[in-house]
């Protein structure tokens, strides 16, 4: 099975672009709100695209026992930092934590803990896409 990356880069990108637009609104106060769920929505999605993807590339690359079921996210981002996919897998547990309050709970604070580390996560699963196209070629 052949990984197709489009998906992941479409959702990335729709996620930066989101990201950029609530950055660049200074001035509407309900604009900036809706913008900033955008954002987190996007990040949602594009997580889960995220993980997914690693799942996938672990199982072709490495071996598929490696990451079956019951297998942790921890678990996961931690083989995803031993095949060289990922920097640190630290990182990437507080992108699954934020993941999870942003479904889990909503008040204004989370809500802007969750933004925090959407942003931070755009760049993560940038690089991400740039290794994993690179390790796929």
């Amino acid at each position: 099975m052949s990984l197709n990356f489009e998906k992941i880069k479409q959702a990335q990108s729709s996620l930066t672009d989101a990201i950029d637009l609530y950055e660049n609104n200074t001035a509407d106060q309900k604009l900036s709100l809706a913008l900033r769920d955008s954002v987190i929505q996007r990040f949602e999605y594009t997580y889960e695209l995220s993980w997914k993807l690693i799942q996938r590339w672990l199982s072709e690359n490495v071996s598929p026992e490696t990451v079956a079921l019951p297998f942790s996210k921890k678990d996961l981002f931690r083989q995803a930092a031993k095949a060289g996919l990922v920097a640190d897998p630290v990182i990437w547990f507080a992108f699954h934590q934020a993941r999870n309050i942003s479904s889990l709970t909503y008040s204004e604070k989370e809500a802007q803990e969750v933004l925090a580390s959407a942003v931070a996560f755009a760049h993560s699963c940038a690089k991400l896409i740039t290794v994993l196209e690179s390790a796929h070629d």
